[in-house]
């Protein structure tokens, strides 16, 4: 991998991390519950990005979200209409979701979102060689007795391209007597990176 776009690990970190989850305001999961997220692009404003909701029960919605907000700040049904309609729309075409991004755990720059999970929490951190910062956190969904956990995994991660922004969906699922299959939602905006040195 070249070196160009390439920036230190502990130098991105130096910011402050804005995160905005997507969680339950108790971590309790919902009986025979199944919604599904999927990336559709950040805006021409990188602080904002689309995600295509599938619930079984609201029905599907294009979805606009800013990083740092966990609740919505846009939103269009698309029960009789497209996607591509959506995107149109007078209440989401100001925000130009096109750009797709990066999409894997690896950002341009080198480094790389892992998780790992501790307890009743699911660390999210990016990584660069032996150099490893956490981001955050994200609660673990249980059933309301609090005896059995999700199992929970990154899905999907994407990233602005100059790699200052990334949108993370993640899965958890239950079984047993309270059955969930839902996705969760975890964004981070990031120090810019430094311009790399010259070769």
């Amino acid at each position: 991998m070249s070196t160009r776009n390439q920036t230190s690990l502990p130098r991105l970190l130096t910011a402050l991390v804005v995160v905005a989850l997507l969680l339950p305001a108790v971590a309790f999961a919902g009986h025979d519950e199944k919604i599904e997220y999927k990336f559709v692009g950040f805006g021409t404003n990188p602080d904002f990005y689309g995600i295509h909701l599938q619930d079984e029960i609201a029905g599907d919605s294009l979805l606009v979200f800013q990083v740092g907000t966990p609740t919505p700040i846009a939103s269009y049904p698309l029960e009789g209409t497209s996607l591509s309609k959506a995107l149109k729309s007078a209440e989401i075409a100001p925000y130009a979701l096109t750009d797709k991004g990066i999409t894997g755990e690896t950002a341009e720059q080198g480094y790389t979102l892992v998780g790992k999970t501790f307890g009743a929490q699911f660390q999210l951190s990016l990584k660069m060689g032996a150099e490893e910062g956490t981001l955050g956190y994200v609660a673990v969904v249980s059933d309301p007795t609090r005896t059995e956990y999700a199992a929970i995994k990154v899905k999907s991660v994407h990233w602005t391209k100059d790699g200052t922004r990334v949108v993370v969906i993640l899965n958890q699922k239950l079984g047993g007597e309270w059955p969930m299959d839902s996705d969760t939602l975890a964004a981070y905006s990031l120090a810019a990176p430094a311009p790399a040195p010259a070769p």
